[in-house]
């Protein structure tokens, strides 16, 4: 770059920052913690539990996560150790170290269908029936 260009870019970065927004209120820190409201402060509120009714527990229904999770992370591992070893022993490095590369695929591919399979398992709830 030449120097007119950087003194033109220069020039360019100061008037955007002239005239570009002052008050940058979006870019300020905000606070850790809400605020209480004075009303929740009085007397009859002595405590933030007693506004807000919380369960004790939460009982989540039973998913077929966990088995979308194995049976496709295993499929798709599967999958992945086989293309990775395959274009291995195929590749122009002669073979070397494919069992690495294999690990390496089923690791990755497995990984990723076991995070969908999980995903599309936790979507269908068990029943009592079967």
């Amino acid at each position: 770059m030449s120097a007119s260009h950087l003194r033109t870019a220069f020039r360019l970065v100061l008037i955007l920052l002239v005239a570009g927004p002052l008050d940058l209120r979006a870019q300020a820190a905000r606070s850790v913690f809400p605020s209480v409201a004075p009303a929740m402060r009085s007397s009859e509120h002595n405590s933030l539990r007693a506004f807000v009714s919380l369960p004790d527990s939460v009982v989540y229904p039973a998913t077929y996560w966990k088995e979308g999770l194995f049976i496709a992370g295993g499929l798709a591992g599967l999958l992945g150790a086989a293309f990775a070893g395959g274009f291995c022993a195929n590749g122009e490095g002669g073979g070397e170290n494919c069992g690495l590369k294999a690990i390496g695929g089923f690791v990755l591919l497995g990984g990723a269908g076991g995070t969908i399979g999980a995903l599309i398992g936790g979507s269908i709830p068990k029943s009592d029936r079967f």
